[in-house]
């Protein structure tokens, strides 16, 4: 597993924190179901909190603005003019719908799309770095690279950062074990030094193969994120089976306010199974990607 830049003119201080773990498939289910049945838990308290708080307000209304109930009464009572009714003539927009239907703007104004976010990280520990074990201004004993980097500190914060020096296809390895066909990938990430002027196709690769090398791999899943603030871009992703390119796709994705903060990436390996998420929002959700029995 390795990562590698083209950030022509820039800098990029990243990996705060990088981490592999694995869970069986029991564990991942359980925990998606304790995830589900808590979810419903929550929108059932949150449900009835909405509906005591409604009658508290109308118990509260009648007690303290009597006068305004009584009017509100007289004006539900009395028919305004606009209640007569009227001869409406045939067209697309003038049939009458059925009860309690919803169209026209209300119907847009009614679509909401929701989502969650459903990571969860594995139980076994693979790999843990947080570069606390090195030197500040030596290159990490964990990691081998074909470039250059060291281990800084920002301002006046304790925590140290891995600091990826400027260069072209530069990559970075951990010295991971052989990942096992599940396990999860999470870490930190934090642009310094990219601004307008900064190469629009600044991005970070990550990179996951049956070789720890720094040439590509026979097998492999690589995806591409974007991460010059000024550039909108998209999420890349391409695989190699056996030497041959599967998937080669963009999704486009906006994520510039997404990285111009501390920014956390998680990813879900399940099988031939591919996830991502930037921060707590999915961007990638590909079935059938990773190559399977291959090593990686």
């Amino acid at each position: 597993m390795k990562l590698s830049k083209i950030l022509p003119k820039t800098m990029l201080c990243c990996l705060f924190l990088f981490s592999f773990t694995q869970g069986a498939s029991g564990q991942f289910l359980k925990k998606l179901g304790e995830k589900a049945e808590k979810a419903a838990e929550r929108t059932i308290e949150n449900r009835v909190e909405r509906e005591s708080a409604k009658k508290t307000d109308e118990a509260l209304d009648g007690v303290l603005e009597p006068e305004k109930k009584e009017t509100k009464k007289q004006k539900e009572k009395t028919p305004s003019p606009d209640d007569t009714p009227k001869e409406t003539s045939s067209g697309p927009n003038t049939t009458p719908n059925p009860e309690g239907s919803i169209s026209g703007e209300d119907a847009r104004k009614s679509i909401t799309v929701y989502s969650k976010f459903d990571f969860v990280p594995g139980d076994k520990l693979l790999f843990f770095d947080d570069f606390s074990n090195d030197f500040v201004g030596d290159f990490p004993s964990k990691w081998n690279t074909n470039g250059t980097g060291e281990v800084v500190t920002m301002n006046d914060s304790p925590d140290k950062w891995f600091e990826i020096k400027p260069g072209h296809n530069v990559s970075y390895i951990p010295d991971v074990p052989k990942l096992p066909e599940e396990y999860t990938i999470e870490f930190d990430f934090l642009g310094i030094g990219l601004d307008s002027k900064s190469s629009t196709t600044a991005n970070l690769a990550i990179t996951v193969g049956d070789e720890n090398t720094f040439v590509y791999s026979g097998n492999q899943v690589q995806v591409q994120i974007p991460i010059n603030p000024h550039y909108g871009g998209s999420i890349r992703v391409d695989n190699r089976v056996d030497g041959r390119g599967e998937i080669n796709s963009a999704v486009n994705s906006d994520i510039r306010e997404q990285i111009s903060r501390q920014t956390h990436v998680s990813i879900a390996v399940n099988k031939q199974r591919y996830r991502l998420w930037i921060n707590e929002s999915k961007y990638l959700d590909i079935p059938r990607i990773v190559p399977v029995g291959k090593g990686i």
